[in-house]
């Protein structure tokens, strides 16, 4: 199987997953308790149609990936909140601690990445 048409069978494979996976919370109405996961999913299933519409060698892509990459950022770091929210309910001093810790992680990896941005330009 050529390697373009791979390409293709997993953009299909990823848009009807993500398009399943919503149309389950959906169906058994478990978009009300898992609300940040269920948007995620339904914005998943538009970035998973997306090249499929749009040419991914096209400016409109690369401007279209530009603007939802940090959208999709922002939505793993919900996710994750939500998921340990819903698991430690009964746990909230365990949950609170670990959002600090997690909200710590993301300060020191964004300091940390633009600080290496500068190296990085030098370097070429």
């Amino acid at each position: 199987m050529p390697g373009a048409a791979l390409v293709l069978v997993f953009q299909w494979v990823s848009l009807l997953g993500s398009l399943l996976i919503a149309g389950k919370l959906f169906h058994t109405n478990l978009y009300r308790r898992y609300r940040v996961f269920f948007a995620y999913c339904i914005f998943r299933t538009a970035m998973a149609a997306l090249p499929l519409v749009v040419s991914v060698g096209s400016h409109r892509y690369f401007y279209i990936w530009i603007f939802t990459t940090p959208i999709n950022w922002i939505f793993y770091v919900l996710v994750v909140l939500e998921l340990c929210g819903l698991v430690l309910t009964r746990h909230q001093g365990i949950f609170t601690l670990g959002k600090w810790a997690m909200y710590a992680g993301m300060a020191i990896s964004v300091t940390l990445s633009i600080l290496s941005l500068p190296l990085n330009a030098r370097s070429r």
